[in-house]
């Protein structure tokens, strides 16, 4: 199962350095009591970075929270998250 972006809690996604980014930090909780974080995978799709967080079923010494530093090549333009592929981060948005 993959996590969505409206099945996180405390989520953040900070670039670093905030002017000329060249890595995005992301990190939150999935809000789904009974499954942990087992991987985290990105790719690269026609200039974005999909961010994809992997849910197994939660046993001891798991956890749903997650964080993850993300490099951002110039080739791409924004970061999205989840299958549906929400977007987090765009070059040359202001972020909050």
């Amino acid at each position: 199962m993959i996590l969505e972006y409206k099945d996180v809690q405390f989520f953040k996604a900070e670039a670093e350095p905030p002017s000329a980014p060249t890595s995005l930090k992301i990190s939150g909780l999935a809000f789904h009591s009974a499954l942990s974080v087992g991987k985290i995978t990105d790719e690269n799709d026609a200039g974005s970075i999909v961010v994809l967080v992997h849910l197994i079923p939660a046993t001891p010494g798991t956890s749903g929270s997650f964080a993850i530093d993300i490099p951002i090549p110039d080739s791409v333009n924004d970061v999205r998250f989840g299958n549906e592929r929400v977007e987090i981060w765009k070059r040359g948005a202001a972020q909050p």
